[in-house]
C-alpha cells in the first residue's frame, strides 16, 4: 500500500501527536512540572518532521517506531523548556 503526500503528513503528525501525549502524561505521572507552551510546541513539531520523513510511501511499522522513538527521546530533553521553577 503506498501513500500519499498527505497522508504521510497525516500519519506523521498523528505518530508525533501519539508521542507527545504519551511522553507528556508519563512524564506528569512521573513527578515532573507541567512544561511551558515551548516545551511542547518545539518538541511537538520536531517529532512531526521526524515521524513524516520516517514513514515513507510504503506503511513500516519498524519506520514508524523509529520515529516514536526519536520522538521520545526529543521530548525527554525538550520538555524543560519554557517550565516555570517553582
Amino acid at each position: 500500500m503506498t501513500l500519499s503526500r498527505p497522508a504521510r503528513v497525516a500519519r506523521g503528525a498523528l505518530a508525533a501527536g501519539t508521542a507527545t501525549f504519551t511522553a507528556l502524561l508519563s512524564h506528569l505521572a512521573g513527578g515532573g512540572v507541567i512544561p511551558g507552551w515551548l516545551g511542547i510546541a518545539v518538541p511537538l513539531l520536531l517529532a512531526t518532521m521526524v515521524c513524516t520523513l520516517l514513514t515513507g510511501r510504503r506503511v513500516s511499522i519498524v519506520r514508524l517506531g523509529i520515529g516514536v522513538g526519536v520522538s521520545q527521546v526529543l521530548f525527554h530533553f525538550l520538555f524543560v523548556l519554557g517550565t516555570i521553577a517553582p
